[in-house]
């Protein structure tokens, strides 16, 4: 079950981090960026099956050593989207934050960017 990821924001694809960026997201969930956004086991281990089986155990441009926890922070996200639109996202009050994918991206809840 995503809906409960997608209760605050989009529901992210597996493929925009690694597999350990994922595990380390799903154990720390009482402090997911200053929001306890905790669930209960079976849900927290539907979604990790999900992660693990859909995410990549490597990501172009990531050193293996290091765990981006950031998808805005990614060298593939910042490239496509550079700090022009960084800047602009942000002062859009209809979108906010650079993490609203959709925001911009009007199909991003079917995964299409």
């Amino acid at each position: 079950t995503l809906v409960e990821c997608s209760d605050c924001h989009l529901a992210y694809p597996p493929a925009f981090l690694p597999q350990r960026s994922w595990e380390v997201i799903l154990s720390n969930l009482s402090n997911h960026y200053r929001i306890n956004a905790n669930l209960d086991d079976a849900a927290t281990w539907e979604i990790y099956d999900y992660l693990m089986a859909n995410a990549p155990l490597h990501l172009d441009g990531v050193s293996p050593e290091t765990t981006p926890l950031r998808i805005t922070e990614l060298p593939w996200f910042t490239e496509v989207h550079g700090p022009s639109i960084v800047k602009d996202a942000r002062s859009n009050r209809e979108i906010g934050r650079i993490s609203n994918c959709t925001g911009c991206h009007f199909n991003a809840v079917n995964g299409v960017f």
